[in-house]
């Protein structure tokens, strides 16, 4: 099961269909759905002969209590939503997410460069994918139409840039991390640096300022003078790079010119109607929100009444938006406060992770309970920024790193 696990990790944000309208996003998340069920049936039997997996189980009280309220929560939201139909596959995929991450915490296995391994080696071929692409180099498997835009060609195996930046973050914290606590660091480190590369590559600007942020919390967590050096390091080294790569000047250039003239629609990508419709919707539904899938079935009912209160975000290409591009406000908007809670309660618990009291000389600290140390809090912190103009829990290969590497935390925290 554990191997089944590992291989899931690594193989779903490489999949891609060669046919079809949608080749990213659905394939990922039916061939996530398909092996999460086989290895869940397989989970669930052996644990009714298996005493000590059984026992391995209810040690994993949290994973089991908040993905036990995420998966209830999403079929209540579902029958009682506005548009029941649009929701009806929300409980599903909420389950396999649920069943993926209590299986990661309750197997989490021994070998760390093995399991960290199956979550960077898909994150180095993306950032390899997205640094070529960014330089125009044709890549197996994707092929773009006559006179699509340079930055719309980095699309690694993912779909488009802002999707790469948001897989990319959790892999880089994770390597990061381990470049701190583990032996070996050169090849670590460097591994880090190629995937940040990959993000910067990307020009998403939430992903890099996610980055940022990590990487700034990563000093919280590491008092080393050596590690916050090079923390500050990384950063100055970051915008050299980005000062230097030619795209990434000119949106800088671009974003600051909104700022000046007070063109936050602009700023913010045309965003701000997305994010106010949202506000919309959890204001008439606060305790339920309008349900799963139902922002992007009544987002243009919403938009109307957006242009009538700021008609300065009309243009003429206005866009529909499926995801409001914002998690905290597309679970409010679409789920309710206590969705949001949930989601809350389990960063904060991964997040706290980071604050335990260290090993001592009678129960010195495993090296696996030392990267959950470090990782933590820097992580959870990252995917809350990286949240608030991206959607990476809508996104299967996001989704599923995010669960892959909280799930890691759950069962590295004691190695029992």
């Amino acid at each position: 099961m554990w191997w089944g696990l590992l291989f899931l990790a690594a193989t779903v944000p490489l999949v891609v269909s060669l046919h079809g309208f949608d080749i990213y996003r659905v394939p990922k998340l039916l061939y996530f759905q398909a092996w999460t069920l086989l290895l869940g049936a397989l989970f669930g039997v052996t644990a009714l002969y298996d005493p000590d997996l059984r026992a391995r189980i209810a040690r994993q009280r949290f994973p089991l209590a908040i993905s036990s309220a995420a998966v209830i929560w999403s079929a209540v939201v579902t029958m009682l939503a506005r548009h029941p139909v649009v929701s009806y596959e929300a409980p599903f995929r909420t389950f396999c997410y649920a069943l993926f991450f209590v299986m990661v915490a309750t197997l989490a296995g021994r070998q760390r460069a093995l399991v960290l391994g199956a979550a960077i080696i898909p994150a180095v071929v993306s950032a390899i994918y997205a640094i070529l692409q960014s330089r125009g180099v044709p890549m197996p498997l994707i092929t773009f139409r006559p006179h699509t835009m340079p930055r719309n060609q980095i699309v690694a195996l993912l779909g488009n840039p802002n999707y790469v930046g948001t897989y990319l973050l959790l892999p880089a914290m994770a390597m990061l991390a381990a470049a701190i606590v583990w032996k070996r660091r050169w090849w670590i480190g460097a591994t880090a640096l190629l995937v940040m590369a990959g993000i910067l590559a990307t020009i998403t600007v939430t992903a890099i300022g996610a980055i940022g942020a990590g990487i700034l919390a990563l000093i919280i967590t590491t008092p080393s003078r050596r590690v916050r050096i090079a923390a500050v390091t990384m950063i100055l080294a970051g915008i050299v790079a980005l000062a230097a790569f030619g795209p990434a000047r000119r949106r800088a250039v671009a974003l600051t010119n909104d700022f000046r003239h007070g063109n936050f629609s602009s700023l913010t990508s045309l965003r701000l109607p997305a994010f106010s419709a949202a506000t919309m919707m959890f204001g008439e539904r606060p305790l339920l929100g309008v349900g799963p899938g139902n922002f992007a079935a009544d987002y243009l009912t919403y938009r109307l009444r957006v242009d009538e209160i700021h008609p300065e975000w009309l243009r003429f290409d206005n866009l529909s938006f499926g995801e409001v591009h914002n998690d905290h406000l597309q679970l409010l908007a679409e789920a309710g406060i206590p969705a949001y809670l949930i989601f809350l309660a389990l960063v904060g618990r991964i997040a706290f992770m980071s604050f335990r009291r260290p090993g001592n000389a009678e129960e010195p600290e495993d090296e696996r309970q030392r990267f959950v140390r470090v990782f933590a809090f820097p992580a959870a912190f990252a995917l809350l920024v990286l949240a608030l103009a991206q959607f990476p829990l809508y996104l299967a290969a996001s989704a599923s790193s995010a669960l892959y590497f909280a799930g890691l935390c759950f069962g590295w925290e004691r190695c029992d």
